[in-house]
């Protein structure tokens, strides 16, 4: 910053000026003033403010990034490459210290390493290398971690071979001329070989609300989709078009009619050109749609939802002449005036198998043990206290998806969703109880929370739209967060009853993966920091185990009590 330096007034000279000590003060705290001034303005940008700034700045960058992909012209320019790659850059200058500084990074970082496949040079490899090396810095950002991998699985420059020809591919337009020029006197080179791995079979199911299409490939394949608008005159219905980088199995059918279907008409595949398949859904009526990808095995999957259709309003007439005011009524007022029982639950254990959950402070104890066994005693004192049907996700050491979990109440038509975990923290002093419900995080500690029970899914930036849109959607949140309190009040009340130094950290919410989609109220429980010495050995202990399922079918019954008083009548509650 440059000094500004005071002058003296006019007709004075600096070296004869004479100043009493009062004078001289003043004059100091003048000259500090206004070296502070500079500074002063830029620090009254508030930083949410920056924050908010650089979040749309990065979300124009992924528009035009999928435009990118989804438009086969731009591809094959550098300069197109290069202007996406400063758009994602503009995040990380826009908040530079703040959370969405290693996005753009990354993105950027990811960018330069899909550009060097396709131009072949070392340099734009080694800028990505740069960015990547950038993004590490921010240790405490999940991108820190994202960045780690793909520095591993970066190829040395020796190896680098440009995907296509060097002709117009990857290069600015005002150099497109001059290389098609000299390559009139080249020979034509030989196209790459087709990709090895296949897209194999296509499959679909029908639910009362979605439709879900599988396609199982070989191997994990990249894909970019969008929609076509339908046209009344040609009598074309509205598509949803996927390009997936593979080739067709032979036992790959070219077209599916599905005959009693809401949403989708007919799925048809062929071959787009040589090394990309397109898949093409015929909608007859959808509302939105997801694309993800998973693992064990390869597939990849395209939900579709309809749109509900309001029921006409009734025109029997009223006893009274008088006009009926519009009164608006809640999930939880209509909950209570239909007196809606519950008579299933579905208790969901957390992690299982190949996914260990958070290690505990006790060499051998994992999280998917202990929230296992608490999942299983849970379930026994629900069937005993509230006569009800109980459905475990998990009844032993198995790995399930996400959506899997949800999928599973939902298809059972659960009328409560519970998702039993153990939390965990770097520091070993963290202890407490608390209780989640779906909805966007507030505070640093469920960002944290949520990263880590979300950080198995296969979801990914391009989904954040179809999330968002689903959460926005869900209308079980004011049910969900009211579960929730009586769960957390009963947890805590039954626990200090017994036991010293419990911790109420309250209840909050976060976007879990787990309870996005059910369509019942739905929480997650984390019982306790598993990474904590104290609340590690009690986890571990039968009989606090004991309590915490106590306390849990406690807050339920109360729940259904709220709901529907008549409910729990025979049970003395």
């Amino acid at each position: 910053m440059q000094q500004i330096k005071p002058t003296p007034p006019r007709g004075e000279s600096p070296s004869h000026t004479h100043k009493t000590p009062w004078a001289m003060a003043v004059l100091r705290l003048l000259i500090l003033l206004i070296l502070l001034t500079p500074a002063a303005m830029v620090m009254t940008e508030p930083k949410a403010h920056a924050e908010e700034s650089a979040k749309n700045i990065y979300f124009t960058a992924e528009a035009y990034h999928r435009k990118l992909l989804e438009t086969h012209a731009w591809k094959n320019r550098r300069d197109k490459w290069v202007i996406c790659a400063k758009k994602y850059l503009a995040v990380w200058k826009k908040d530079k210290g703040g959370p969405w500084a290693p996005a753009g990074l990354f993105q950027a970082g990811k960018l330069y390493i899909d550009l060097g496949k396709y131009s072949g040079k070392p340099s734009d490899i080694q800028r990505a290398r740069d960015l990547l090396t950038q993004t590490r810095a921010f240790e405490s950002s999940r991108y820190s971690q994202e960045a780690t991998k793909l520095l591993r699985r970066l190829p040395k420059a020796s190896t680098l071979r440009p995907l296509h020809p060097p002709s117009p591919a990857i290069v600015p337009l005002k150099k497109v001329s001059t290389i098609q020029k000299r390559q009139k006197s080249v020979t034509k080179p030989r196209r790459s070989p087709a990709p090895r791995s296949a897209v194999t079979h296509i499959r679909y199911g029908s639910l009362p609300s979605r439709t879900r299409i599988v396609l199982d490939t070989e191997s994990a394949l990249a894909f970019t989709h969008g929609t076509l608008k339908g046209d009344p005159k040609k009598h074309t219905p509205k598509r949803i078009w996927l390009d997936i980088k593979g080739r067709a199995s032979k036992k790959l059918k070219s077209a599916i009619t599905l005959a009693h279907d809401p949403r989708v008409k007919q799925i048809r595949s062929g071959i787009y050109n040589a090394d990309t398949v397109r898949v093409v859904v015929d909608a007859v009526n959808f509302s939105h749609y997801k694309v993800f990808s998973l693992k064990s095995p390869h597939r990849i999957v395209v939900d579709i939802w309809s749109s509900a259709t309001p029921s006409p309003p009734s025109h029997q007439s009223l006893p009274s002449k008088k006009r009926v005011p519009n009164i608006s009524i809640t999930p939880d007022d209509l909950a209570r005036q239909l007196a809606l029982g519950v008579s299933r639950i579905v208790i969901d254990a957390g992690h299982g198998g190949k996914d260990h959950g958070a290690p505990g402070y006790t060499k051998g104890i994992s999280e998917k043990d202990v929230v296992l066994t608490l999942a299983k005693r849970l379930a026994t004192k629900l069937r005993t206290e509230l006569k009800c049907e109980i459905i475990l996700t998990r009844s032993d050491d198995h790995f399930l998806t996400l959506d899997q979990r949800t999928s599973l109440a939902n298809q059972k038509k659960a009328d409560l969703f519970i998702s039993i975990h153990a939390n965990a923290s770097r520091n070993k002093k963290a202890y407490g109880v608390e209780t989640y419900f779906l909805n966007l995080a507030k505070d640093r500690d469920s960002i944290n929370v949520a990263a880590r029970e979300n950080a198995t899914s296969e979801k990914n930036i391009s989904d954040l739209h179809t999330i968002l849109n689903s959460l926005m959607k869900n209308a079980k949140i004011n049910e969900s967060s009211r579960l929730a309190q009586y769960v957390q009040n009963a947890l805590v009340s039954d626990l200090k009853t017994h036991y010293s130094n419990i911790r109420d950290k309250g209840v909050k919410q976060a976007p879990f993966y787990v309870l996005l989609g059910a369509r019942m109220p739905a929480i997650l429980v984390e019982t306790g920091f598993i990474s904590n010495k104290r609340e590690c050995k009690r986890l571990s202990s039968a009989a606090y185990q004991e309590k915490i399922c106590a306390g849990i079918v406690k807050g339920v019954k109360r729940y259904i009590q709220a709901t529907n008083p008549a409910s729990l009548a025979h049970t003395g509650s």
